[in-house]
């Protein structure tokens, strides 16, 4: 997935999403999140041209990187909240402005595995 932001704007632009909560990876230098699902390892890892900040929060708590708004919470049924892992990049700058987004699953051979 690609996220362009075209326009006049000058300052930051934050992409941010939002996945259940599992156990997980987070690698902020190079802006990539493991999850071990039911369904096996899935991958999402974020590109973008000299990202200032990356947070990863859930339920409100800050595991890296630093973000005053309260994060990482999902509601599959109203009234009703559950912790998820919310993943933050921000970059500022001049628009126009380009994030990269790779998701899916992670295929692992024997070897790899043990």
């Amino acid at each position: 997935m690609v996220d362009d932001v075209y326009g006049s704007f000058r300052g930051r632009v934050r992409v941010q999403r939002l996945f259940a909560h599992y156990p997980h990876t987070w690698v902020p230098d190079e802006l990539s999140l493991e999850l071990q699902t039911p369904s096996g390892a899935f991958r999402c890892s974020i590109h973008t041209e000299q990202p200032n900040t990356a947070s990863l929060v859930i339920g409100g708590n800050v595991s890296s990187g630093t973000d005053p708004e309260i994060r990482g919470w999902r509601s599959l049924y109203y009234g009703q909240k559950e912790p998820a892992i919310s993943v933050a990049v921000e970059r500022g700058g001049a628009l126009p402005v380009r994030i990269c987004h790779n998701t899916g699953p992670i295929n692992r051979t024997r070897e790899q595995v043990g």
